[in-house]
């Protein structure tokens, strides 16, 4: 199937630089309904107001171009859409203008993508994506964080939020992502693009339209129900709302799409699988949901000058509070809910804060600490001792979670050694106080016993 030349069009008049013109432009071509097309991209074109739609399908394109008016609502306003002459955009165009001219040489022409060879061979893209769904149940795959920033993790959840995030035990500085193969797919690319330097905010290309544009049983963009979100807020649906979006599936078969999103909004639509009569219920139950959902949020951000602390403190958070989404941005954290998950979690947060003070005051550095090499005792007092001292070693390697090495130098002495059993809270200099503070106590008493037995001694001589 061959893919066509773009298509320049003008919006009359020309919005300003704020308003999100492609996203509602994306959505109209992408209307076979409203426009006559079909799944496309659309990009800035040459000149302001003006853009390209690259359809993927030539027959979309010659749709769109046989219907004389076309009108676009943006705001309050209704603009009309113009068609330019001219032969599309020929460096951005798919296949190269000789092959779309002549039907013949498109098998042979190496600018062809596989996929659409595949698709000439009778095997459509909704039929590839439910063979991928029996072949691969679920996908799962290992993200390096290291390469990015918990806010683009973050985002990945609005591209697809269908697709689980989870820590990685068994692997420091990976996330497990879990999902279908289109899911996973669509990841990868996102991620792809942004080691590329390119805004994945705006290029959702071939995954997307495939996926997010027809579904399992051919339904197209008309079965579908379109709903233009704020992006905070579906950020923090589908974040604090996993179970509804579950539910969502099990009661209706439907599932929520993302088409495009900016840093302002978030075009998606609900679909179901099984009715267009369920796509509307669906549609309404999650309208519902989400309306309750971010009724009353508010966010707060707080400064955290370590990158490690603030990971971890994410971590947290998110596990702690349900109705809480925490993220890293800018350097500091933010957190979005309801003022009283709010207000519930910056009391942690201050509390978190007061016991690491607290800690920091009582450690001693190991690395200066005197006794560090151990404490060397004599070995015939310590034998006279060691009934008592085993007790009050035992307690003390209980009370700061340390080992204890007990050996003898080359002079005979008894020397005590005590080391941290985890190497990331050493309290092994806290260890050897307690146990200095016990042998003195301990000595101290067999001195009393034995003056006192001299003194008996010395009375009965008497």
């Amino acid at each position: 199937m061959m893919a066509a030349a773009p298509l320049l069009v003008r919006l009359s008049p020309a919005p300003a630089a704020g308003e999100k013109a492609i996203l509602k432009l994306q959505a109209y071509f992408q209307s076979g309904k409203r426009s006559g097309g079909g799944e496309c991209n659309v990009r800035a074109g040459p000149t302001p107001g003006t853009y390209w739609v690259d359809f993927f399908k030539e027959q979309d394109r010659k749709s769109v171009e046989s219907r004389t008016k076309h009108k676009l609502e943006l705001g309050a306003k209704c603009l009309e859409i113009v068609i330019l002459p001219g032969e599309g955009d020929p460096g951005k165009s798919r296949v190269p203008a000789q092959a779309s001219a002549s039907p013949n040489s498109v098998a042979a022409s190496p600018s062809l993508p596989q996929q659409e060879q595949r698709d000439n061979g009778g095997y459509g893209a909704a039929a590839r994506k439910d063979l991928t769904k029996k072949i691969f149940l679920t996908v799962s795959a290992t993200l390096n964080t290291s390469m990015f920033t918990e806010d683009q993790r973050e985002k990945i959840a609005i591209i697809c939020p269908n697709l689980k995030r989870e820590g990685n035990p068994g692997m420091d500085g990976s996330e497990k992502l879990t999902g279908d193969f289109t899911d996973i797919e669509k990841a990868y690319h996102y991620f792809e693009d942004i080691l590329e330097g390119k805004d994945p905010n705006h290029d959702f290309s071939h995954s997307e339209c495939e996926n997010g544009l027809k579904d399992e049983n051919g339904l197209n963009t008309e079965e579908m129900e379109e709903l233009t979100v704020v992006t905070a807020l579906y950020e923090y649906f589908i974040h604090t709302r996993k179970e509804e979006i579950k539910e969502l599936y099990k009661r209706f078969g439907a599932r929520v799409r993302v088409k495009g999103h900016d840093d302002d909004n978030t075009l998606i639509c609900v679909s179901s699988d099984k009715s267009h009569a369920l796509s509307q219920a669906a549609s309404d139950f999650f309208i519902k949901i989400f309306q309750e959902t971010t009724k009353d949020l508010t966010q707060e951000k707080v400064p955290i000058t370590s990158s490690y602390t603030l990971n971890k403190t994410i971590m947290k958070l998110n596990e702690r509070f349900r109705n809480l989404l925490a993220k890293e941005e800018g350097n500091q954290l933010l957190l979005r809910g309801p003022g009283s998950e709010i207000l519930a979690a910056q009391k942690f947060l201050a509390e978190e804060c007061e016991n690491s003070q607290a800690e920091k005051k009582m450690k001693i550095s190991s690395e200066w600490y005197k006794y560090r090499n151990g404490i060397v005792v004599d070995a015939s007092v310590f034998k006279l001792l060691e009934t008592i001292l085993s007790k009050e070693i035992e307690s003390i390697n209980g009370q700061f979670d340390t080992l204890v090495e007990i050996k003898e130098n080359s002079h005979g002495q008894k020397v005590i050694m005590f080391s941290p059993k985890l190497k990331t809270s050493d309290m092994s200099s806290h260890a050897t106080e307690s146990f200095i503070n016990a042998f003195q106590s301990a000595f101290a008493m067999l001195r009393e016993k034995i003056i006192s037995m001299k003194l008996s001694e010395d009375q009965k001589k008497l």
